[in-house]
């Protein structure tokens, strides 16, 4: 046991506490990983994208991106992820979200191959127009948005050759 450790009954700590903590715990180690990851593309160990059901699209500013506004984003990043079923509405909306992130993200950041201009693979829920009446987002995201990353990358304390896949 570590010095001045206090030994907390479950009375005490109570179901609340022991669930927050373990989601604190949970948000902690996706926070490293998703830091470690980005430093590993920004110092140009790996190549790749990385982003996010919250992350905006105008972020990659790119001239042939997909149209979606901030608001949308929002809104988006607020449906549930629960494991029921979700409408054909929702599905579709979802979808197109994922395909418009995706492809700005990685045509910012990677050397993709030579391609056409993107298209929605549901046009007929376009996210330019905004989220369909019938796709229900709650009041909060279930996601911890991520701290934004320095643009130089600092040094981690390991020798990240040990890491690289062989």
């Amino acid at each position: 046991m570590l010095p001045s450790t206090t030994v907390a009954s479950k009375e005490r700590i109570g179901s609340e506490g022991v669930c927050g903590s373990s989601i604190v715990l949970s948000h902690q180690a996706w926070s490293l990983r998703t830091s470690l990851l980005v430093r590993i593309y920004q110092g140009n160990e790996r190549e790749g994208a990385y982003w996010g059901i919250g992350t905006p699209i105008s972020r990659y500013d790119l001239p042939d991106q997909l149209a979606v506004p901030d608001e949308v984003t929002e809104r988006l990043a607020k449906i549930r992820t629960r494991l029921n079923a979700f409408s054909e509405e929702e599905q579709c909306t979802l979808i197109n979200w994922g395909y418009a992130v995706c492809d700005a993200a990685v045509r910012k950041y990677t050397r993709p191959p030579k391609s056409s201009a993107p298209q929605w693979p549901y046009p007929n829920c376009p996210l330019s127009q905004g989220i369909p009446g019938g796709v229900q987002a709650k009041d909060t995201a279930d996601f911890v948005q991520p701290v934004p990353q320095p643009k130089e990358p600092p040094q981690l304390p390991c020798n990240m050759d040990s890491y690289r896949a062989p």
